[in-house]
């Protein structure tokens, strides 16, 4: 997956864990997160919801993925704690996966971008 995601401006951070996800999150903003339903310690959910928990990150975009034996009331577990933005499912389609997360990437650039203009705006403003 990280072959197929990689591109320019791009930095992709690879976890083990959720606890080691949880670890990058403090530490980085990200524009998305991909978080396997079942993962060993604790379960993506888990791991969803104390990302969700930090002012940082809990608007940050998630997508679960799991494999076929998912049960649809993992995905309404995953969406009503407004947990996931999205779900794939395992095997994933290269090209679907590719372009759910250049959505995320650009809209997370645009973001950034308005921020920046209503900054320059406001110290615009400020100066007059």
């Amino acid at each position: 997956m990280e072959t197929l995601l990689s591109g320019p401006d791009r930095v992709i951070f690879k976890a083990a864990s959720g606890y080691e996800t949880l670890r990058y999150v403090l530490k980085h903003h990200f524009a998305l997160i991909l978080l396997d339903v079942r993962m060993p310690e604790m379960d993506g959910f888990e791991t969803a919801a104390l990302i969700r928990t930090r002012k940082q990150s809990k608007d940050t975009p998630i997508i679960f993925i799991s494999g076929v034996d998912t049960l649809e009331s993992d995905m309404v577990k995953g969406f009503s704690k407004g947990a996931a933005a999205d779900y794939i499912f395992k095997p994933i389609v290269p090209h679907v996966l590719q372009s759910k997360v250049a959505l995320f990437v650009e809209c997370f650039h645009q973001r950034k971008r308005l921020k920046q203009q209503a900054l320059q705006q406001i110290l615009k403003e400020i100066k007059r």
